[in-house]
């Protein structure tokens, strides 16, 4: 009997499975608004641009994104994640902001005029020349943040917890600052008139050549703080702490 050759079975080949293709951004921004769009697709999406007026994002994990340019007008941010985003030129006026976590964002030229940024983190923000007019920052975090000429006029930053932050040539007219900590703060040429700073903690800040025009800082405590050049009332610091304090 002859004898049988073996079969040989060729490998059976799987097919890679394809990725599926990265969203547009116009894609991300439809998803966006009707929301349909889940996990974590907007890490580092590129938003730049894009309008999301109204836009609930509460809770969205955004920390990276490119929102350069955006207009999230009366956004809903509660909660959100946007540490180290890059808001610059951004429209967030109305936006609610409350809770949430702006590490390391960039924001200058933005505008967050009459925005909620209630108990926001803004620890070590860029905000250059951004708008915060009316805006509630009440009891915010923003150690190391740099505010050079950001405006805040009407803003209220009561009990905001700001130390070493920079606000150098910044506009603070009728801005409310009771009880906040900005100790080692700066306040280099900015502009407090009528600022309410009643019982801030501001040890070692620097307030050289700021005009403090009708400010208040009954209680406050100016320890150790560069007032040289400020312009200031006569009698402003009667009720202020200056222990150490350079007025001349």
């Amino acid at each position: 009997m002859p004898a049988v050759a073996p079969t040989v079975l060729s490998p059976v080949t799987t097919a890679a499975p394809v990725a599926p293709a990265p969203l547009t951004r116009d894609e991300l921004q439809q998803r966006l608004l009707d929301g349909s769009l889940a996990g974590d697709a907007l890490r580092a999406a590129d938003l730049s641009g894009v309008s999301l007026v109204n836009a609930d994002l509460q809770g969205r994990d955004l920390r990276g994104a490119r929102l350069a340019g955006a207009n999230l007008v009366g956004a809903r941010l509660q909660g959100a994640f946007l540490d180290q985003a890059d808001l610059t030129g951004a429209t967030l006026r109305g936006a609610d902001l409350e809770n949430a976590s702006l590490l390391g964002a960039r924001l200058g030229g933005a505008d967050l005029g009459k925005a909620s940024l209630r108990h926001a983190s803004l620890a070590s923000v860029e905000a250059e020349g951004a708008r915060f007019g009316g805006a509630d920052l009440t009891r915010s975090r923003a150690a190391r943040g740099r505010f050079i000429r950001a405006r805040f006029d009407g803003a209220r930053l009561d009990q905001a917890e700001w130390p070493e932050a920079v606000l150098d040539g910044a506009r603070l007219v009728d801005a409310f600052l009771c009880r906040a900590d900005v100790s080692k703060g700066s306040f280099v040429r900015a502009n407090l008139t009528r600022a309410d700073l009643r019982e801030a903690t501001m040890p070692g800040a620097r307030f050289e050549g700021a005009l403090c025009d009708a400010a208040a800082f009954d209680r406050a405590d100016l320890t150790g703080a560069d007032l040289v050049g400020a312009h200031l009332n006569q009698g402003a610091l009667v009720r202020a702490r200056t222990t150490g304090a350079k007025l001349r």
